[in-house]
């Protein structure tokens, strides 16, 4: 069977169950990258850390986030990790992206508003193969 076949054969319950997989890779990522950036503020708050690498931490914890959920979306499953690491990827990074232009007075389309997320997307194929790759024990 061709692989196009294949994808044409897949019916409609198999795909929602992807999409929801991809939905909660990237609302534990999300998760994730919340609690990271309270803990940052904290130590830049209480601690002689320079408030000059915070733009460094946070752009590193926003790649976290999105290798975090391409991994979580596809933990578990046997294939097609790096489909669902994909498409976390994306809905990752639109929706940082969406909540930072909300919260932001001067946003501006930048190159970095391209590179950010084309790099963020990889990571989440990249963490949706490192997914697939983690066997999960089962409890008896």
């Amino acid at each position: 069977m061709s692989k196009i076949s294949y994808i044409k054969s897949i019916d409609n319950s198999q795909q929602n169950i992807n999409f929801k997989r991809a939905f909660k890779g990237v609302l534990i990522s999300i998760f994730v990258n919340i609690a990271l950036l309270i803990l940052l503020a904290v130590i830049i708050t209480y601690s002689n850390l320079e408030i000059d690498y915070a733009p460094l931490i946070g752009k590193s914890i926003f790649y976290l986030g999105a290798f975090l959920s391409g991994f979580f979306s596809s933990l578990g499953i046997k294939n097609n990790g790096w489909i669902l690491g994909l498409l976390s990827g994306i809905v990752y990074s639109l929706t940082i992206l969406l909540f930072g232009a909300l919260a932001s007075e001067n946003f501006s389309f930048k190159l970095s508003l391209i590179t950010t997320p084309a790099l963020a997307i990889i990571l989440g194929v990249i963490g949706g193969i490192a997914g697939i790759n983690v066997r999960i024990k089962k409890r008896k």
